[in-house]
């Protein structure tokens, strides 16, 4: 199965208390009802008929079957977020998206740990519906939904991925997709017996006497992009973590 790592997460301390004084002299009165009110659209909830429309767009995508009940917008480091509460299965999800319509970490994903260096690294189950319609296109074209066995999402260097695990013909498998349906991994167990020659020769020089207990065949999806840097082409293989694996000429 792909590797799964879980990370205790905090509950998050929102702090929303802001005091008003209210004047009497009704110039002063109308004042601080137009500074209460700007407030209280700068952060504060929304509907989905007041979000731009690329942030409206996102919610949508990732609530899936979901029931939004509610969306707000506040200010994090500096910057607009809006927060939609989402309910799907009688649980609890939470979309973070920036004002670009940007998918981000949710603060249970995004908390820093306790040397205070930000964790941009977790996952959390989710169900079918809460999957984005072109990952449950990509799913459906491998796996019947029914056999699947678990969903996971996934946040790696604050990028988001969706993983799947299931059974078929008595065979563990396991996928791995990007939010716009590419599969960029999959695992499956083999026999030791199946190993290709050189593989067994190489863990035999390396680890002496070892005995393998277990084998799985990983397969990674690369993406080969050209590009052209001043007079020179270039040729890159960029897997879509954003991990560069490889960089060349191309003249």
């Amino acid at each position: 199965m792909l590797a799964l790592w879980r990370k205790k997460k905090k509950e998050r301390m929102r702090i929303m208390k802001r005091k008003h004084t209210a004047i009497a002299a009704p110039l002063a009165v109308f004042a601080a009802t137009i500074a209460i009110v700007s407030w209280a659209f700068a952060e504060g909830k929304l509907t989905l008929d007041q979000l731009p429309t690329a942030v409206r767009a996102t919610i949508e995508q990732h609530a899936g079957q979901g029931k939004i009940v509610e969306v707000e917008r506040e200010t994090e480091h500096g910057q607009i977020v809006y927060e939609a509460e989402v309910r799907v299965d009688g649980k609890k999800v939470e979309i973070v998206v920036a004002e670009n319509g940007k998918l981000l970490p949710t603060d249970a994903e995004d908390e820093e740990d306790e040397e205070g260096e930000r964790d941009d690294d977790s996952e959390a189950p989710i169900s079918w519906q809460q999957l984005p319609a072109a990952v449950q296109d990509a799913l459906a074209k491998i796996v019947p939904s029914q056999k699947i066995d678990a969903l996971t999402r996934e946040v790696e260097d604050g990028f988001v991925f969706f993983e799947a695990e299931y059974e078929t013909d008595g065979v563990e498998h396991a996928a791995k997709l990007t939010d716009n349906g590419y599969v960029i991994e999959s695992e499956q167990p083999v026999s030791a017996e199946s190993l290709p020659p050189a593989v067994v020769a190489a863990l035999k020089e390396q680890f002496k006497n070892a005995e393998i207990v277990e084998s799985e065949i990983v397969q990674l999806t690369f993406f080969e992009v050209k590009v052209r840097v001043g007079n020179k082409k270039r040729e890159v293989k960029v897997q879509a973590n954003g991990n560069v694996i490889a960089d060349e000429d191309d003249d």
